[in-house]
């Protein structure tokens, strides 16, 4: 019930392969965008979402500012990316339960599974999302199957502003499917516990730029 959507960015156009469990669902997709521009639209992204900072909401932002600014609304750029990265292939994704998205280069850390349809509704909504930094490594996971998933490590961050709010209480609930307490949302425990387990699990929002400072 899954299909893997593979990019590849040229210099004045992007690719867009997509494979199911008997190979590729068809010929590749072109789609005539310069890399460049989504250089642009991936950085602008990543601004607005780090310019929110605190806020809940880019609303609560822009009243703070006592203004409105466009450039700050990500939404714009989730639809961009949406016409642009899953349009092309809407058909092949239709219906799909499982969507592996293999992005690359300028598209690296983009949150795919947030991009949006011509009626606002985010991929997520439709199918689980997961992420791969490219086929070999799949075919890797493929080669090398874990057998048992017994151990967890589930931790979610405490809800403050700008945080999810359902963090802490997502994390309970994967740490129960495993009969075991959620850790500690912090540096200490991740790299004290997290490498002897089997499954890893954490809620909370990530920057995927940034180094490992939480």
């Amino acid at each position: 019930g899954g299909v893997i959507v593979s990019y590849f960015t040229l210099r004045d156009r992007l690719l867009i392969f997509v494979l199911g469990e008997h190979g590729l669902a068809g010929p590749p997709a072109e789609v005539e965008v310069p890399r460049s521009l989504l250089a642009r639209w991936a950085v602008e992204l990543q601004v607005v979402l780090q310019l929110r900072g605190s806020y809940e909401t880019i609303d609560a932002m822009q009243k703070k500012l006592d203004m409105a600014v466009p450039a700050f609304n990500s939404a714009m750029y989730l639809r961009q990316f949406g016409k642009v990265l899953l349009e092309p292939v809407a058909d092949y994704l239709a219906g799909k339960r499982l969507i592996v998205v293999v992005p690359h280069r300028v598209l690296s850390g983009l949150p795919v599974h947030a991009c949006t349809d011509a009626k606002g509704r985010a991929l997520i909504e439709d199918a689980a999302v997961m992420y791969s930094a490219g086929l070999s490594v799949l075919r890797w996971c493929e080669d090398h199957p874990r057998t048992e998933w017994k151990t967890c490590f589930a931790a979610g961050v405490r809800r403050s502003v700008g945080w999810p709010k359902r963090a802490q209480q997502e994390a309970a609930s994967v740490a129960q499917a495993f009969g075991v307490a959620p850790y500690p949302a912090t540096r200490a425990a991740v790299l004290q516990s997290a490498c002897n387990c089997d499954v890893v699990h954490l809620s909370c929002h990530s920057d995927m730029a940034s180094g490992f400072t939480a």
